[in-house]
């Protein structure tokens, strides 16, 4: 140890005792990390509102549409970058967006199980 009160490193640096290298590093005046782990409250991931925007994209898009086989691919890619899109516009910087669009046709299917056939009901209630 020196009279200083400084211990040697190698490369001739030193640092005073009591101090970590680390501490010594940042008082020398470099600058810390400014990463953020996590984000600010206001802009954390919230999926109601993320779920509210999906569909209001799916109202306006597929309010007048028919399902054709032909035209699904295409469909498909602009609903999803529809989506994509507003979900940008809404301001999830932190996030990275994934988006996929799915779109089959409904029939009508009714399973007979050794010959014979239910049909059940379920009522619904409005107040």
């Amino acid at each position: 140890m020196t009279s200083s009160g400084s211990t040697p490193l190698a490369g001739g640096a030193s640092f005073s005792t009591g101090e970590t290298p680390l501490e010594a590093e940042r008082s020398a005046g470099e600058a810390e990390n400014s990463y953020v782990l996590r984000p600010v409250f206001q802009q954390r991931f919230r999926p109601s509102v993320v779920k509210e925007c999906i569909h209001a994209v799916l109202r306006e898009e597929l309010a007048a549409a028919e399902y054709s086989p032909d035209d699904t691919p295409q469909l498909t890619k602009h609903l999803s970058e529809a989506i994509k899109d507003k979900l940008k516009e809404m301001g999830f910087d932190r996030y990275k967006m994934v988006v996929q669009v799915v779109i089959g046709e409904q029939k009508a299917w009714l399973p007979a199980a050794s010959g014979m056939l239910t049909l059940t009901t379920v009522p619904t209630m409005s107040s």
